[in-house]
């Protein structure tokens, strides 16, 4: 039971939190499982809720990443750097980057605070682009929020790029 328990308490509190590390966890379900299955009593009814869980899953991940719903609703940045950001290119994250931009960007993301954003970059850069928490898109000033574009967005963060005006 510590082994089931474990696992997963400890990969969901981590601050980077990759899902299949919390896989080991189906081995101890496993024998839990065929240590008890002899005092079911609904054997049949158990197998096939067994068998229809994983295909309906399988359909539904599929269609999910068919019409691009999937992507919206990770928490990762991948998706919104690998559509709008090109190799090589320098990124800002707005007050704290993710290890998962940090990753997908291959280190060229950089912080940078709400009063760096509105003070000093918008005279020294052209243009750039910034992924911004949606939540903390409100406490940009309106003056920014007129010289940012939306790019791309997904559940929690959206992309956009700067014009210096």
């Amino acid at each position: 039971m510590f082994w089931i328990l474990w696992t997963p308490l400890f990969f969901t509190l981590s601050k980077s939190l990759i899902h299949p590390y919390i896989m080991p966890v189906m081995v101890p379900l496993a024998l839990l499982m065929t240590h008890w299955f002899g005092s079911f009593k609904r054997k049949v009814l158990l197998i096939k809720i067994g068998l229809i869980i994983p295909v309906a899953s399988v359909v539904l991940v599929i269609s999910g990443i068919s019409m691009g719903y999937i992507e919206s609703i990770l928490p990762t940045d991948k998706y919104l750097i690998e559509k709008y950001v090109r190799m090589g290119e320098t990124i800002y994250y707005l007050n704290s980057k993710k290890y998962s931009s940090q990753f997908y960007s291959k280190g060229n993301i950089r912080n940078i605070t709400m009063h760096y954003l509105e003070d000093s970059l918008s005279y020294e850069e052209d243009t750039f682009k910034i992924i911004v928490k949606n939540s903390e898109f409100e406490k940009v000033s309106p003056h920014i929020q007129g010289q940012l574009q939306l790019l791309g967005k997904s559940k929690r963060k959206s992309i956009y790029v700067y014009f210096k005006p």
